[in-house]
């Protein structure tokens, strides 16, 4: 796990689900300022052939598996189908967000608001390589720099990228679980954003995810003795934040 600050020392501070679905695209979240402007990974080309077309061919057990993945999110997260950024499509995406204020002596009397955000991105692809995942971490530094209101207020933002492949390569693992990356934003003032990915071959009931992703209870669908109780990640992700 490589912790990469752009400035600074980093410390560690909702149906169905086919109705929330949206059945167009949804147009990107527009520019903000504020963002440092971070260092792209290798892998600098990120459209790949295999997100835009490789889904069709995959067999319809992956999408009844992404649809079990979907209605495992939805209670924590606001989910779209078929999402479009940039030259990507993604099966499924899912942002999250979570506020928290601290008061003094009465509640109109704010002494802290922090907001930390999450957004997931679904793809199914026929092949996953080590160059794909890169690509993806570049899209999601890219999209720091656009979606991110840098602000006060701002605490964090986490960019988790999933790929749903029918094999797991012994090298796509190792790269897996040992990449994180996070960025401070003005020395931490503004915040800081994180990048993670994972890996889902169901077929071969493999997974794997970058430290601190914690989403075998959403995409382990097998009997495994390593799966957290689902609820762990966000609540301690809440007491974290005081909530």
């Amino acid at each position: 796990m490589t912790d990469r600050p752009a400035d600074g020392t980093d410390t560690e501070p909702n149906g169905s689900v086919a109705d929330r679905f949206s059945r167009e695209p949804a147009e990107d979240a527009g520019p903000s300022e504020g963002v440092d402007e971070p260092v792209s990974t290798d892998g600098d080309d990120v459209t790949d052939e295999a997100s835009l077309g490789g889904a069709e061919d995959l067999s319809d057990w992956e999408g009844e598996y992404v649809d079990r993945v979907a209605d495992r999110l939805s209670t924590n997260y606001d989910l779209e189908r078929d999402r479009v950024v940039g030259a990507e499509r993604f099966d499924l995406y899912g942002k999250s967000q979570i506020e928290s204020s601290k008061h003094v002596l009465h509640p109109v009397v704010t002494d802290a608001h922090h907001e930390a955000y999450e957004h997931l991105f679904v793809t199914r692809e026929p092949r996953v390589t080590q160059d794909r995942l890169e690509s993806l971490i570049t899209l999601g530094h890219e999209l720091a720099v656009e979606w991110i209101d840098a602000n006060a207020d701002h605490y964090s933002t986490t960019f988790t990228f999933v790929v749903i492949a029918p094999d797991l390569p012994e090298n796509v693992t190792t790269f897996v679980e040992r990449f994180s990356e996070r960025r401070l934003l003005k020395l931490g003032y503004n915040g800081r954003y994180t990048i993670r990915v994972a890996v889902a071959a169901p077929e071969r009931k493999a997974f794997v995810s970058s430290p601190g992703a914690e989403l075998e209870p959403v995409f382990v669908h097998w009997e495994t003795e390593d799966v957290e109780p689902s609820g762990g990640r966000f609540r301690r992700f809440g007491d974290r934040l005081g909530i």
